[in-house]
């Protein structure tokens, strides 16, 4: 009985050594007045395993790579995003705004950057949270909004937090979204690397579709319920609403930075294909219109891959030319980014 607890004493303790470098981790969230909404716990470490393999440490507000931006007074640039800006496939230092604070420093110029980006992130999200983080840190300069999809722009069906309705007109609606299971298993489950019970919880959902029984496989027909699908409305007046209410959250200069998926692998060839161009297009006439700064990384990315070879996206231990931003990817963003900066005189 002696033999068999130590055999499972020292499982447990090589299961949890192993996690704690080999797997994801489960993020801790902490409710912030100021902010109105749940931030990444300051201090606490995300390791990404499954695509990429990067370590982020957040800060202050939820902002990766800087412990406390409220401390910082010297002129910078936000950076919003989705899950591309939050890149925690990469480690803090190869991060957008890391990458662009280097670059200025090389330049010697007097100007920073810190990233605002979390998954699923739209821009009704950022049209709430811009003037709070403008009252909190100071000396934003400007602006920099990441997209990479027409939904990210779009009235939306249906998201768990904030959201941008067409029915019955348009109009951005507040909701806060709360980050699922109980807070204080997440910040346990964080401080103490218990990142295989992370795991294992992910995985119990899976467990219920396993079969075990011999024979043929009967569908069930799905139950027609309400439709979520907003109204049908105009792309061009949604686009119009959208921009206007974003302008008058700000007086500092909005850049719009499209990042495409392209080039890609398909069937086993590359595609230069950007399906969003169309769209992007008319975008960009809009954002003209309203005074409203756009620019595409289709160009760079292109180059950049019939040069080397290689794609923006994709990790060792993912598909190549897929998913999330690579370093490669961060640093050609950062770039464009610190490029437009001197061009338009905004540093």
């Amino acid at each position: 009985m002696k033999k068999l607890s130590l055999s499972f004493l020292f499982s447990v303790l090589f299961v949890w050594v192993v996690s704690a470098f080999f797997l994801d981790t489960i993020e801790p969230y902490e409710w912030n007045p100021d902010l109105e909404k749940y931030v990444r716990v300051a201090g606490s470490v995300n390791r990404e395993r499954n695509e990429g393999w990067g370590s982020s440490v957040s800060g202050v507000l939820g902002v990766h790579g800087i412990p406390d931006i409220t401390s910082i007074h010297s002129k910078k640039v936000a950076i919003w995003g989705d899950s591309f800006v939050e890149a925690i496939q990469v480690d803090d230092d190869q991060k957008i705004a890391q990458v662009f604070t280097k670059i200025s420093k090389v330049k010697k110029r007097d100007l920073m950057a810190f990233s605002v980006g979390a998954l699923g992130g739209a821009v009704v999200d950022y049209y709430f949270d811009i003037p709070k983080y403008e009252k909190l840190v100071d000396a934003i300069e400007a602006h920099f909004i990441v997209i990479n999809h027409k939904r990210d722009l779009l009235p939306a069906k249906k998201r768990r937090g904030s959201t941008f309705m067409a029915d019955p007109e348009f109009k951005f609606v507040y909701k806060e979204s709360t980050p699922k299971g109980p807070l204080v298993l997440r910040k346990l489950i964080n401080d103490l690397n218990l990142n295989f019970i992370f795991a294992l919880a992910r995985s119990v959902p899976q467990w219920s579709k396993m079969r075990f029984v011999v024979g043929p496989v009967y569908g069930h027909e799905k139950k027609k319920g309400v439709s979520e699908k907003p109204r049908s409305y105009d792309e061009s007046e949604a686009l119009d609403f959208m921009l206007e209410k974003l302008k008058e959250q700000t007086r500092r200069p909005l850049i719009f930075v499209y990042v495409p998926r392209v080039p890609e692998l398909s069937n086993g060839r590359f595609d230069f294909t950007d399906r969003t161009a169309s769209f992007m297009r008319d975008f960009k006439k809009k954002c003209e219109e309203h005074g409203v700064g756009f620019m595409s990384l289709e160009p760079k990315f292109i180059s950049f891959h019939e040069s080397t070879g290689k794609f923006h996206n994709g990790f060792s231990n993912s598909i190549p030319g897929d998913g999330h931003l690579n370093e490669d990817g961060n640093r050609l963003v950062a770039e464009a980014m610190f490029d437009y900066v001197l061009k338009e005189g905004l540093d």
